[in-house]
This record gives C-alpha cells, sequence and structure tokens, in this order.
C-alpha cells in the first residue's frame, strides 16, 4: 500500500504519543475481539511462525552447569534507539518520511500487517503499533549499508509493554523486503550451526533463481540472507543449509543493465583505470521521492 498524499504538523505532533487515536483509514476490530486485553505485557503475542531467533545467553543450572537459553524480546531494551538531540516532532517526522519512502502508508496497516494483527491488538494498539514500526523504517532509511539488529528494532519501543509489537513489525519488515536488503552483508551464523550436534546427512535442498538480471541477482541475495537469518526453523540441527543457484541464458550478469566498452575510443582525460562506455540499457532512474526501492542500492 502506497500513499503520496501530505501530512500536517498536527498529525506529525499526535503521531509521537503512543495512546493517540490517528488513524482515520483503518477499521480496527472493536476491544472485544482482541486478544491484547487478556496478555501480560512481558509475554509475547506475537504469533509463534513469526518470533525470530535471537543470540542466546547464560542461563545458571543446578544439575548440569552453565546453559543457555533463546533471548526473546522480552529480555531486550525498550527506548534505547529513540534519539536524545532531537525532539519528539522532529522523530515523528522523520518516521514518517521514512514510511512513505519504503513504500508504506504511516497513518495505516498495510493488507499484509492487518491480515496478521487482526486477531491479535485493538484500534488504540494499531496507533502504536505503526510508531514502532515507522521508527525502524526510519533506521535502516538512514543507513542502508547496515542492517537493522533484532536489539535495534526493540529500542523503537517506548517500553515494555510494546515490545510484542516491535517483534511483529521488525519480523514482518524483514520477510517482506522492506529492511535489511540490497548490498547490506549477510549475517554470518557458522558459529552457531557448529555448535549444534549433526544430524543425519540428507540431501541438500536447491533453490533456482531464472535470470541473472538486478531483480534476479537481488532474489538470490536476499534468499541467501533470509536462510541463514532463519536456518533454525529452515533446517533440522546440522543440517545444510538450501543452496541459491542463478540461471543466466547470456554469456553475462545484468540483464537490462548493460554498459557496453568502446575499446576503439581512448582519452587521456580519463582516470587510470576508466574507460569509454555506451550505456546499451537502463541508466536513467527515477521515483526517489515516492519509495523507489533501489535508491537504498543507489
Amino acid at each position: 500500500m502506497s500513499s503520496h498524499t501530505t501530512f500536517d504538523p498536527p498529525l506529525i505532533k499526535a503521531e509521537t504519543e503512543e495512546g493517540g487515536d490517528v488513524i482515520h483509514t483503518f477499521k480496527a476490530l472493536t476491544p472485544s475481539s482482541s486478544l491484547s486485553s487478556q496478555l501480560s505485557p512481558i509475554r509475547s503475542s506475537t504469533p509463534a511462525s513469526l518470533r525470530p531467533p535471537l543470540q542466546e545467553q547464560p542461563v545458571k543450572s543446578r544439575k548440569d552447569g552453565p546453559k543457555t537459553r533463546p533471548l526473546s524480546f522480552a529480555d531486550l531494551r525498550p527506548k534505547s534507539s529513540i534519539p536524545l538531540n532531537i525532539s519528539s516532532s522532529e522523530l515523528a517526522q522523520q518516521s514518517i518520511h521514512a514510511a512513505y519512502s519504503s513504500r508504506l502508508n504511516p497513518y495505516a496497516l498495510h493488507l499484509g500487517e492487518y491480515n496478521l494483527l487482526r486477531e491479535y491488538i485493538c484500534k488504540s494498539h494499531v496507533t502504536a503499533y505503526l510508531n514502532v514500526r515507522n521508527r525502524i523504517l526510519r533506521l535502516w532509511v538512514r543507513n542502508p549499508l547496515v542492517c537493522v539488529t533484532a536489539e535495534e528494532a526493540a529500542g523503537c519501543a517506548l517500553s515494555h509493554k510494546w515490545l510484542n509489537l516491535a517483534e511483529v513489525a521488525y519480523e514482518w519488515l524483514v520477510r517482506k523486503g522492506y529492511i535489511n536488503f540490497g548490498c547490506v552483508e549477510v549475517p554470518d551464523v557458522s558459529n552457531a550451526m557448529d555448535k549444534k550436534p549433526r544430524a543425519r546427512k540428507s540431501k541438500r535442498k536447491t533453490v533456482v533463481v531464472v535470470g541473472a538480471g538486478m531483480a534476479g541477482i537481488g532474489c538470490a541475495r536476499q534468499l541467501e540472507g533470509l536462510f541463514k537469518q532463519y536456518h533454525q526453523r529452515l533446517v533440522p540441527a546440522g543440517a545444510e543449509l538450501p543452496q541459491v543457484i542463478i540461471l543466466e541464458g547470456r554469456n553475462r550478469i545484468g540483464g537490462r543493465v548493460y554498459s557496453h566498452p568502446l575499446r576503439n575510443q581512448m582519452s587521456p582525460t580519463l582516470p587510470e583505470g576508466s574507460r569509454c562506455t555506451a550505456e546499451m540499457g537502463g541508466h536513467i532512474i527515477t521515483g526517489f521521492d515516492h519509495g523507489n526501492p533501489l535508491s537504498m542500492i543507489i
């Protein structure tokens, strides 16, 4: 869902109020049909299928000595990603701009978010969710060369009460490719995998991507990153991650993006290592003001 409507300063101020009502385009469920009123703030209301694997921390045991247990969002620290050097209205404005730049409406749920949350939260909680989601997007838009971590996402919540919403927002944004895509470094989980016991050897799965253009290469890289991030759910203990293979019919990659070298033309003014080229494909990109995802790459 994308929107290009302008917003007024009063809406920016209201967006910073976690309990305020600034949602006018979303038909929320009634509180009686929501499960959120029955949940304790320290217990996660996140659907089981959307709980991300986090790092582990030591847990003492009287019998077996030190053990480890997986961290949850309830163990993380809220408000740690809220900057102290800007006002709340400026933070809200930056968060709203980040949502627009990510092709999302800052004031309403995406259809996918609505289907995910409709049975868990009521209308007042939708506002808090959107505030947290927009702040996470702000972190990504400001520095798209570094992955937004779960700890940073949890820090976008103003209190422990909203950590469960930060968990859902972070997981949904990662899975749908709104954050942590493009040229970011793929997370390294080799150490975590080495510590797991080896299971019976099974045939390694293969995912094939057809076409080595920008879409194909980006898809393959995104899949590899998601496989590593969610390896605990995708493969048995000790098994290999699925491999990603790209099939390309040409003798080069890039698809419609191609710089043809002009080897017969030499210029003494060109820096060393440069060459004269003719752009044979797409070389003009527009739409940066309306959420073009290539802006994160370029």
